[in-house]
């Protein structure tokens, strides 16, 4: 789920998520810590990154 604004919404294939959205995500506990390894943390390391610079 995406919330934006206080609204809340089941995102599809062609949502843009923007800054300051809020992500719920749901699923098995070794999807999400895929998920969190592969493409959060990757991000989270290049705002890091940036803001040093």
């Amino acid at each position: 789920m995406v919330e934006r604004n206080d609204k809340t919404f089941t995102p599809n294939g062609s949502t843009v998520l923007v800054t300051d959205d809020v992500l719920t995500i749901l699923g098995e506990t070794k999807s999400i810590a895929k998920l969190y390894k592969e493409y959060i943390s990757y991000e989270i390391d290049k705002l890091d990154t940036e803001e040093t610079t």
